[in-house]
């Protein structure tokens, strides 16, 4: 039995929040954002779902045209917890876990 072990594309760029732009501040279909920046619509469609990334000639052509500035465009990383040291536990040692030594 073989598995497949490609993974779908991960995307940088907001797909999502292009969408929303879109709707809201240009009340246009996704094809026409497609044509006025000069690609397919499937393209568009891929870009907003998360299943492609643009080219950043192309992310900076879709702000332009969304008057947005391209950092808005882009995923924002998840945030990750940080624990003081003392909630770690000493090096070696499972956190949480009474120190028997």
């Amino acid at each position: 039995m073989t598995y497949s072990t490609t993974r779908p594309p991960v995307s940088v760029t907001d797909g999502e929040k292009i969408r929303q732009l879109r709707e809201s501040k240009l009340r246009v279909s996704c094809s026409e954002l497609a044509r006025r920046v000069g690609i397919n619509p499937h393209s568009m469609i891929n870009i907003e779902k998360g299943r492609r990334s643009p080219s950043l000639h192309l992310l900076q052509r879709i702000a332009l045209e969304l008057d947005e500035p391209l950092a808005a465009l882009l995923r924002q990383p998840d945030r990750a917890v940080a624990l003081p040291a003392d909630e770690l536990g000493p090096p070696g040692s499972a956190a949480g876990q009474p120190d028997n030594g």
